[in-house]
């Protein structure tokens, strides 16, 4: 596919209306602080006949949380992409930093 017809495609997609996700995930705390995160992302195509975008995504994240504070938390994440490079990011590194607001 040369450019053209790349552009052209992305005009006619054809998006469907119903994706399916699946999300199992484990966190493994580590004393008060500390927390492991594995997470296992499924996702079904967002397009049709639209090369590997039409496929599932298959994903993989490993997690680490530390508890700066009662109410702070740090997260930092490594995302990879397993099996199709073409219709996800195939590594990505997500750093966070969560406030909890308690009543």
């Amino acid at each position: 596919m040369n450019f053209r017809q790349e552009w052209k495609a992305l005009l006619l997609i054809t998006e469907l209306l119903l994706i399916f996700s699946f999300l199992p995930g484990r966190q493994h705390r580590r004393g008060s602080r500390h927390g492991l995160v594995v997470q296992s992302l499924t996702e079904s195509g967002i397009a049709e006949h639209l090369s590997e975008i039409s496929d599932a995504t298959y994903e993989l994240l490993l997690g680490y949380k530390y508890r700066l504070s009662g109410h702070d938390i740090l997260e930092l994440g490594y995302l990879e992409n397993l099996f199709f490079l073409n219709n996800s990011p195939d590594i990505a590194f997500l750093p966070g930093l969560v406030r909890r607001f308690d009543r």
